[in-house]
């Protein structure tokens, strides 16, 4: 077959024509790398009746990868850090730096009140993870949840772990109003935090080798998970309760979303919709906080 029988895709550089030859051969097309003169990198040919599928494959190929272009391993590991998740930590440090100005009521209004939350301020349960009592405990949570969610979104998808990282919080924090018989006042992003945790503590359910060592690979991740949770969650300083009910409630949604792991057009297509869910879910529920407190 000569050149004339073939369709240029016109790759932008090696790495590129590298990736989609790749991508093309697992689908049964037979690209051909051809290295010009006058560029610098090679032109990927491909049969001109494959055209059109090639570009349908490469086109879905560059819409289920576009969000890896935050991921990167972090230095001298294999693990790979999504920067998304800095999102998250600057919009807690945003309205920490608002809920510490002067003549602010994000505190009063949006914290977890037990005898508010009763009376019909549901949305307490979420606006009390984005707030944090000072400094020490905004630094603390943000530190911690940045690496667990970040994990978490290479794992199951940048939307859906912000999204189930927050609910999981949220639940949390309604745990410990049906487990307390007294009323208390608690706020943090301990909880979710937490939850994340339990997002990744779980990976090891989706391990190939789990059916070949199913004690020792189930039992290696969950112990991992476990011992952090005690490490970083049973600080006589923190909230215990919450901390336990956002792993487990975090651990749970991990296992439904398990669909997820691994599975870059799944992740792809939720993404943006989970994203568009928690920034509705933040936005509505400091709106109603924001109204003012129920009659």
């Amino acid at each position: 077959m000569n050149d004339r029988s073939k369709a240029s895709l016109g790759p932008r550089s090696h790495r590129q024509a590298m990736d989609w030859s790749l991508v093309l051969v697992s689908q049964g097309i037979e690209p051909e790398l051809l290295q010009k003169e006058a560029q610098p990198y090679p032109d990927l040919l491909v049969p001109a009746e494959e055209l059109s599928r090639s570009l349908q494959i490469l086109e879905q190929y560059q819409r289920e990868n576009r969000h890896r272009r935050w991921q990167r391993p972090l230095p001298r590991t294999r693990i790979l850090f999504d920067w998304q998740s800095l999102g998250w930590g600057a919009l807690i440090c945003i309205l920490f730096a608002f809920q510490m100005a002067e003549g602010s009521l994000l505190l009063p209004l949006g914290e977890f009140n037990s005898k508010r939350v009763l009376a019909g301020e549901w949305w307490r349960s979420v606006t009390a993870t984005s707030l944090h009592a000072d400094v020490r405990h905004l630094s603390s949570n943000v530190s911690t949840g940045l690496l667990f969610l970040s994990l978490a979104m290479v794992e199951y998808g940048a939307g859906q772990a912000l999204l189930a990282m927050t609910v999981a919080g949220a639940l949390a924090n309604g745990v410990g109003l049906l487990m307390r018989p007294v009323a208390y006042h608690g706020l943090g992003a301990s909880g979710a935090v937490m939850a994340a945790l339990g997002l990744i503590a779980v990976r090891a359910f989706r391990f190939q080798e789990w059916r070949e060592r199913p004690v020792l690979t189930t039992a290696r991740g969950l112990i991992a998970g476990v011992l952090l949770l005690v490490l970083l969650g049973f600080s006589p300083q923190g909230d215990i309760l919450v901390h336990v009910a956002g792993f487990v409630i975090g651990a749970v949604f991990g296992l439904l979303l398990s669909p997820f792991a691994g599975n870059l057009r799944s992740q792809s297509r939720w993404d943006l919709p989970c994203k568009a869910a928690f920034t509705l879910l933040v936005s509505v529920t400091w709106w109603l906080a924001l109204k003012g407190p129920t009659v």
